[in-house]
């Protein structure tokens, strides 16, 4: 389901953007779309950090460790402290 959103800016950003969307064969309203999802794509610092827990899990998987290596060096250290 979708959802309408009511954004107040001047004139002539908006002439400026709707021209802005023809020109590259969009209406405004799948250009603001296509922002907003880049926007929260890249603002969503969750996403972020789930990329590099996944970077770091697959380079630690190549290198042969195992989840139970990784409990044991946690517990190591922790214990160091």
């Amino acid at each position: 389901m979708t959802t309408s959103m009511i954004v107040r800016i001047d004139r002539q950003t908006k002439e400026r953007f709707y021209r802005a969307a023809r020109g590259e064969g969009k209406t405004a309203s799948q250009k603001l779309r296509e922002l907003m999802e880049h926007y929260v794509r890249t603002a969503d610092m969750a996403d972020v950090v789930d990329a590099i827990w996944d970077g770091i899990g697959r380079r630690l998987r190549a290198k042969g460790v195992k989840s139970g290596d990784i409990g044991k060096a946690i517990r190591a250290v922790r214990s160091a402290r």
